[in-house]
């Protein structure tokens, strides 16, 4: 699926539990991120991946929007998606 819904699962406040909530504005002081068992071969998708997406969006000041449903945050991140490299 070119949108990935777990992207969206993954950063939606309504699935983020209190512990994780705290470290949002952690997150923001980082400018990469990794997954220690990522394989590229098996799959692209990554919890790394997802907080990228969270940031870009925040930083875009568009988080809110993006959230509110699906179809706004496929809309809104049409440019990630379209532009990602693989290596």
């Amino acid at each position: 699926m070119k949108y990935k819904t777990k992207d969206f699962i993954r950063i939606n406040p309504t699935t983020i539990n209190e512990i994780e909530r705290k470290y949002v504005k952690d997150i923001l002081n980082y400018k990469a991120f990794t997954d220690i068992e990522f394989n590229a071969l098996k799959s692209r998708n990554c919890q790394a991946h997802s907080v990228c997406i969270f940031l870009s969006l925040f930083k875009k000041g568009i988080i809110d929007e993006a959230l509110l449903a699906f179809s706004n945050f496929k809309n809104l991140t049409l440019d990630i998606y379209d532009n990602e490299i693989i290596l």
